[in-house]
C-alpha cells in the first residue's frame, strides 16, 4: 500500500471528535493520525474517538502513536478511546501488553 492509499477523516459526533483511519498505519503515516489527533483536539471536544476499523495493517508504529496520541488527549484532560474490533488491531496490542492501556468500544456511538 501506498502513503496515498492512507487516509484520515476528522469529524465531529455531538460533543466528541472522531478520527477516522484506513490503510496501514505504520512508520510513514503515523505524523498523518498525530496530525489529525492534532486537529481534533483543537474543537475541544470532550472525547476523541480513534476509528481503526478501517486499518489494514497496523503494528509497532501504531501502537506508539496510539500512546501519544493518547497521552497528548489526557495532557488536555480529554477522554480518548479507541474503536478497534478488528483482530489485526486488537491483537497486537494484547501481545505487546498494552491492551489495558486503552479504553475500546465496538463502535462509534457506544464510544462518544
Amino acid at each position: 500500500m501506498k502513503i496515498s492509499d492512507f487516509g484520515t477523516t476528522v469529524r465531529r459526533h455531538g460533543d466528541s471528535a472522531v478520527v477516522v483511519l484506513r490503510g496501514e498505519l505504520d512508520s510513514d503515516t503515523a505524523q498523518a493520525v498525530l496530525d489529525a489527533g492534532d486537529r481534533a483536539l483543537a474543537t475541544a471536544p470532550t472525547t476523541v474517538c480513534l476509528d481503526c476499523a478501517g486499518l489494514t495493517f497496523f503494528g509497532s508504529a501504531g501502537i506508539r502513536t496510539l500512546l501519544d496520541l493518547r497521552d497528548a488527549c489526557h495532557a488536555r484532560n480529554t477522554e480518548f478511546r479507541l474503536v478497534a474490533t478488528p483482530r489485526r488491531v486488537l491483537r497486537p496490542l494484547e501481545v505487546t501488553g498494552v491492551l489495558g492501556e486503552f479504553v475500546i468500544d465496538r463502535d462509534v456511538p457506544a464510544a462518544c
